[in-house]
């Protein structure tokens, strides 16, 4: 009790939160400018831009700086706003996802390929997906889903840097 009143109950005035909505032209330069930063921070970080690099050397750079235990590798932040101005769900993870869901379970597995993009594109953590998958994978879901973060992380990375893959 704070002043005759019972904190615990007492309601605190809630604002209206609104997604701020962009234009294509104010969404282009927002891209561009987070391009920069993360092409001036690849440069820093390797010593050359990587504009210098072939494909393959900047593909290198770009898996070897990725974590390879999973807890640090569920830890690394995305930025999901240009996971999805990317398409990179779309366009390079999904169909890795359902060639490697044909591999383990045979063609047909249609179902769990719409869980798993289901459930990057409503942003949800690695370990929840983890979770989701466990019965139905055993112990492979750990494996797949790093194997998938893994896939996720180089992808959108190298579309920030313009590396095309």
């Amino acid at each position: 009790e704070y002043m005759g009143e019972d904190v615990a109950t007492a309601a605190a005035p809630h604002k209206e939160v609104r997604r701020l909505e962009y234009t294509a032209a104010e969404m282009a330069a927002i891209v561009e400018q987070r391009r920069l930063v993360a092409t001036e921070a690849f440069a820093a970080e390797v010593g050359v831009p990587i504009s210098m690099l072939t494909r393959e050397q900047a593909h290198m750079y770009l898996a070897n700086a990725l974590p390879t235990e999973t807890e640090p590798l569920f830890a690394v932040p995305i930025d999901w706003e240009l996971v999805e101005l990317a398409g990179v769900i779309g366009s390079k993870v999904e169909p890795w996802i359902r060639g490697k869901m044909a591999k383990l379970f045979g063609e047909g597995e249609e179902t769990v390929c719409a869980v798993v993009v289901r459930h990057l594109v409503q942003r949800q953590t690695p370990q929840d997906l983890v979770r989701l998958l466990a019965p139905l994978m055993d112990q492979e879901a750990g494996t797949f889903v790093a194997m998938l973060w893994r896939k996720l992380l180089f992808e959108f990375r190298a579309a920030l840097l313009g590396v095309p893959t």
